[in-house]
């Protein structure tokens, strides 16, 4: 399995990742997108072979989607990422202000 292991607790999220996705599918899938590069959203994932979400992210998103592996742990931090993402599409920034 070559899937490379991203520590949530360590990486900076791009905002502009995390905004591609539901909160609910990030929470069901324990999943946080944490990059785009090229085209391509790097997607830290509890469980990297699960084929059926990487489809789905591909397919809601329109990028590659490569896999890439964190803990269980992780999951606070998907849970709390994704209500400040939600938190954040209901006010502006202070950059907008």
């Amino acid at each position: 399995l070559q899937v490379r292991f991203v520590d949530l607790r360590e990486t900076r999220v791009d905002p502009e990742a995390g905004k591609l996705l539901p909160p609910d599918l990030l929470q069901r899938a324990r999943a946080m997108p944490v990059t785009i590069t090229d085209g391509r959203l790097l997607l830290a994932m509890a469980d990297p072979l699960d084929f059926e979400t990487v489809d789905y992210v591909r397919v809601l998103t329109g990028k590659e989607v490569e896999r890439a592996v964190c803990t269980e742990a992780a999951g606070p931090q998907v849970a709390v990422a994704s209500r400040w993402w939600r938190w954040s599409l209901r006010w502006p920034s202070s950059a907008s202000a």
